[in-house]
């Protein structure tokens, strides 16, 4: 007894699924405080900048201002440079 042969199927193969690919991580809102902000514009408008650039441009202490940049230098929107700052490009987008 011999095998009769298999005919080809008649229904077009099936095209494999994929699951939807993963939503590109979006990056959180980042909210700034006035002085952040203001450190964050000096910094802009400047190029660099450090706590004694922003004493002399909206007051208050040199270690409140080196908290501040060191704050933002934490989360990544300014890095420092010397003994300045500069913004980074997390921080370039928020101006």
């Amino acid at each position: 007894m011999t095998a009769s042969p298999r005919p080809w199927p008649t229904a077009a193969p099936q095209q494999p699924t994929y699951a939807p690919a993963p939503a590109a991580p979006q990056m959180p809102a980042i909210e700034l405080d006035e002085r952040s902000s203001n450190a964050v514009s000096l910094i802009a408008e400047r190029g660099s900048g450090g706590p004694s650039d922003l004493t002399r441009a909206f007051g208050s202490s040199g270690p409140t201002w080196s908290r501040v940049l060191s704050n933002l230098a934490a989360q990544g929107i300014v890095t420092k440079v010397g003994q300045k700052y500069q913004l980074t490009g997390i921080g370039r987008t928020l101006v």
